[in-house]
């Protein structure tokens, strides 16, 4: 049993967000606020006061004055958390950790914590804090079943202070999710085994509340949409996952005077209705996990939604639609060689992507594809701090790390040339003003990385 120090005033919180100096870490040149932890603050009962620190934008502070520190932790970011979450302990404050990483790896997260939250915290947060504030912390909390999305709390986004820069100080960005959960359940995805592979739906009146909420205009009738001032990025993993829900979500979001972006699977082509609405409603763009050209690697994983022969046609028809497209490529399934590296570029400027990322197969704990690789005994490397997607964790089966590592950081070189920018861009229109700072923000993280 915890016992956690008594005060006279309030029960005082510090909810951490770490960061490092991945390849999106620290040094990247687009910084942006998680939603996670405003989220789970809302939740705080009253009694307790709580401080965010994103270590994007502002040091830790010392544990003084603190009852209670939770950390968030991706895979890549459990060293650092753990590092945090010792140091606050031997100041004497508890400390709960959370996350996708403490999700799958219970046991190992508290080596370094007082207390781990298992699965989605939302609704087991107003538990935890009672408990932690009676001194009778539990070691595990975990729900039986994944939460309804029904009634969710406003998240507190003023607890993040993000610096503005003059140049962008009349844009406002905000982050907002509308689903969670995914069914493709793709074997090297942590998503599913997170969060669960149905799509749960927060109720369209309550994300219009929401909007209404962050101070964005209705569109008067005849009014056109602002080019580039209040931008809504949603969270989904699939924000059209749900053919009957997207319709109602956007045309509920045509009606606000915003832009926005979003993730999509590469069959929202085949919806003509699904495009139209996209467009009318403000859609600067999407990112598509095409993953790989190869559809061997394809049927591997099991994301049958891509079908690797008609990526080029879809993407034509996204395009006529005035939405541009960030395509997710992964190097490293088993059926890539060497040729892959200079097939998926060449496909990446044919198909005129506006935006891209190229990233490693990486084997996350908790995802088939781990228990695959350590069945197969082709784990080599078992530092969490590399599984960023920018590192070969794993061997290969038909190229070695080091030839899989070249290739892969010639093809980020490649497509980053000016001629390559430029080619991808060129008639980009109104999309232009998105994704030209996108490709300038990249080259500039990436190729100070390689």
């Amino acid at each position: 049993m915890i016992t956690v120090k008594q005060r006279d005033n309030p029960f005082r919180i510090l909810l951490v967000s770490p960061v490092d100096n991945a390849v999106l870490g620290e040094d990247f040149y687009f910084k942006f606020p998680h939603l996670s932890l405003p989220t789970l603050a809302a939740y705080t009962p009253e009694g307790a006061v709580v401080d965010i620190v994103d270590e994007k934008f502002h040091p830790l502070p010392d544990g003084t004055g603190y009852d209670l520190v939770g950390i968030t932790a991706m895979t890549p970011l459990a060293p650092k958390a753990y590092r945090i979450a010792d140091r606050f302990r031997k100041q004497g404050v508890p400390v709960i950790l959370g996350g996708y990483h403490p999700t799958v790896r219970p046991d190992e997260s508290l080596e370094h914590a007082d207390s781990v939250c298992i699965g989605e915290a939302e609704t087991l947060w107003s538990s935890i804090i009672s408990d932690a504030m009676a001194g009778k912390m539990k070691e595990r909390y975990q729900l039986e079943n994944f939460p309804c999305l029904e009634n969710l709390p406003i998240p507190r986004r003023n607890l993040v202070q993000v610096p503005r820069s003059k140049r962008f100080e009349n844009i406002n960005v905000y982050f907002l999710q509308t689903t969670r959960g995914c069914p493709h359940r793709c074997s090297f995805c942590a998503v599913t085994s997170v969060l669960g592979g149905k799509l749960r739906h927060r109720p369209v009146t309550e994300i219009e509340a929401e909007l209404d909420s962050l101070g964005i205009r209705r569109l008067a009738r005849g009014q056109k949409r602002d080019l580039f001032h209040d931008i809504v990025f949603f969270t989904d993993d699939n924000i059209v996952g749900h053919r009957a829900y997207s319709k109602e979500l956007l045309q509920m979001v045509s009606g606000f005077n915003l832009k926005w972006v979003g993730q999509a699977s590469t069959n929202v082509a085949d919806s003509e209705e699904i495009l139209e609405l996209l467009r009318d409603s403000g859609c600067m763009g999407l990112a598509v996990g095409f993953e790989t050209l190869s559809q061997k690697n394809i049927r591997d994983v099991g994301k049958g939604v891509n079908r690797t022969p008609e990526y080029l046609d879809r993407v034509r028809k996204i395009h006529r639609y005035g939405i541009g497209l960030a395509g997710n490529f992964i190097f490293g399934f088993d059926h890539d060689d060497q040729s892959t590296f200079s097939e998926v570029v060449e496909f990446v400027d044919k198909a005129r992507l506006e935006g891209f990322y190229y990233s490693l197969l990486t084997p996350y704990p908790g995802t088939p594809f781990y228990d695959q690789m350590e069945s197969e005994g082709r784990i080599v490397e078992r530092d969490w701090s590399l599984y960023d997607t920018d590192h070969v964790v794993y061997q290969p089966r038909l190229m070695d790390a080091a030839t899989l590592m070249k290739g892969y950081r010639w093809a980020w070189r490649k497509s980053l040339t000016y001629r390559s920018i430029l080619t991808r861009l060129m008639g980009a229109r109104n999309q232009l003003i998105f994704f030209g700072p996108m490709n300038y923000g990249m080259r500039q993280t990436i190729l100070a990385h390689r």
